[in-house]
This record gives C-alpha cells, sequence and structure tokens, in this order.
C-alpha cells in the first residue's frame, strides 16, 4: 500500500466492505521514510494526505517515526503533522521518552 499511493489504500479499503467487521485503517506517514537515498513511485505529501484523511475508514496519520524532525520542525513532517491536526485526527508516534518526549507532545503547528 505504501509504494502505490492512494490507489492502494482505495483497493484494500474496497476490498474490506464485504468483510463482517469494522475495520480502520492509518494514512502511512513515511512514505518513502528517507528521500534522495530510496526509489519509490509514490511520495506521501500534505495533498495526498488530504485526500487519504477524508476516506470513511482513514482514522488518521501512522507511524510518525522521524521524531527529530518532529522536534526541529521539518517542513514535511510538520506539514503533514498539521494536515491531520486539520482534520481532527489521529496521530500515532515513535521511539521518544522524557524532555524529549515532552517537546513530542507539545508539538503545535
Amino acid at each position: 500500500m505504501n509504494v502505490k499511493g492512494i490507489s492502494a489504500l482505495q483497493y484494500m479499503i474496497e476490498s474490506m466492505h464485504d468483510v463482517p467487521l469494522h475495520h480502520f485503517v492509518l494514512a502511512s506517514s513515511c512514505v518513502t521514510s528517507l528521500p534522495g537515498f530510496e526509489n519509490s513511485v509514490f511520495e506521501v505529501n500534505t495533498t495526498e494526505l488530504q485526500k487519504r484523511c477524508k476516506m470513511d475508514t482513514v482514522l488518521g496519520l501512522a507511524e510518525v517515526i522521524d521524531f527529530p524532525g518532529v522536534i526541529h520542525h521539518n517542513p514535511r513532517r510538520t506539514g503533514l503533522i498539521a494536515t491531520t491536526l486539520k482534520q481532527n485526527q489521529f496521530i500515532q508516534g515513535h521511539g521518544v521518552k522524557g524532555t524529549t518526549l515532552s517537546t513530542y507532545l507539545k508539538w503545535k503547528s
């Protein structure tokens, strides 16, 4: 789903319609995780994320693993976070503790 973009997410959501369960997903935040070092046919940006956040079963932003990018206000990361917050959706973070966690939690767009 990460490397194919919104069409893959849409396919996955449509494939789950006949399953007798409530299903929810988080939109990927890190395609590619290392721009300039990885190749992908797709990259998450704020425009793409806005489309994903409007899908019925998408609850928010997944795996914001670049916590240094968040803490130091990297425009790529902060743009994705701000877009998600504007939609009043959930953001899943990773890998911080102590005072770094406090900085991470206090971040505002």
